[in-house]
């Protein structure tokens, strides 16, 4: 007995949707630009809000991708980029504070990576161009670390603690765990590759997701650019 769902019945759904979104990807570049000029914000606002969008942008074309050849891995990577960026961009838009915060996060996360790069420098040996390199981005790194006033110890925000900040908590729990089992290579994930039944239902509901989170990230960042925000 045949129990293959039909794919077809969502594809023309997700089809639309994807491309109204890459129609629409001037209006992305626009709202990128109106953030990059936009008085009301403050400096650190009007940086990381285009970034978010040119994230959020590739994003989409891996989801696009992945939706086009099939890989739930490919398709839940982007669902789930596209849910953080939804997250994040929500959270920057919220206050300077947050803005400077996560900004502190990218920081952070570089110190985490020197660390452990000078870890795995002794794995590659006496390699003298190698350390020096890592020294040179320890100390631009110590740098930036005093301008910004980070303490050495300071760990990064998770986006679970981003998302209980913005009021997703409930979102959060409901929808990441399922992004993150296919977006690594996790038993589910390689378990169901090639089983019909399994992708004719997991295909869809990443790309839903996904596609509904770059809408509101989108929205969010047009509402954080609003008179009546910059008013009140």
């Amino acid at each position: 007995m045949d129990m293959t769902i039909d794919y077809d019945a969502n594809r023309v759904l997700i089809d639309g949707w994807l491309q109204v979104s890459f129609e629409n990807k001037a209006v992305a570049l626009e709202l990128a630009s109106r953030a990059r000029k936009c008085t009301t914000l403050s400096p650190r606002q009007r940086q990381l809000l285009p970034e978010i969008v040119d994230h959020s942008l590739s994003a989409l074309e891996l989801l696009s991708a992945g939706w086009t050849r099939r890989q739930a891995l490919w398709t839940g990577a982007g669902a789930r980029s596209l849910y953080e960026a939804s997250v994040i961009a929500a959270y920057v838009v919220g206050s300077e504070t947050s803005a400077e915060r996560f900004y502190q996060d990218g920081l952070i996360d570089i110190r985490d990576i020197i660390e452990s790069l000078d870890a795995q420098s002794s794995l590659l040996g006496e390699v003298a161009e190698f350390k020096a390199l890592v020294g040179v981005l320890r100390t631009e790194l110590s740098e930036l670390m005093a301008v910004n006033q980070i303490p050495p110890k300071a760990r990064h925000l998770t986006i679970s603690e981003i998302a209980e900040a913005v009021g997703a908590k409930p979102e959060h729990k409901l929808v990441y765990q399922f992004l993150s089992k296919f977006s690594h290579s996790s038993s589910v994930t390689i378990l169901t590759r090639n089983g019909e039944t399994w992708l004719s239902m997991v295909l869809p509901l990443l790309a839903m997701i996904g596609l509904k989170e770059y809408m509101l990230m989108l929205a969010k960042i047009a509402d954080g650019l609003s008179p009546a925000r910059s008013g009140s």
